[in-house]
């Protein structure tokens, strides 16, 4: 089994990242573009996604509240029968 390199031997990291974005650019720019562009456009759209799945979630318990409320009520309104 080898032993894994030491901390010191590694090279920093965002100089490497941004050795292989240049050299992806220079073999594949549209590549390269492509895969950019794919990645704006899926942090535009979470904050949307996490809109919707909040309002839906607020919704949900909107009715479960009221139901339990009518529910509640209903019980409260029965009198009691006579023993």
């Amino acid at each position: 089994m080898t032993s894994s390199p030491e901390r010191s031997d590694l090279p920093p990291g965002l100089s490497s990242v941004w050795r292989l974005c240049k050299l992806g650019y220079r073999h594949e720019p549209g590549l390269l573009l492509a895969a950019f562009l794919t990645q704006v456009g899926a942090l535009q759209t979470a904050p949307i996604l996490i809109a919707v799945v909040t309002a839906f979630l607020t919704m949900e318990g909107v009715k479960y509240l009221l139901a339990s409320r009518k529910q509640a009520r209903k019980t409260a309104a029965k009198p009691a029968a006579p023993a």
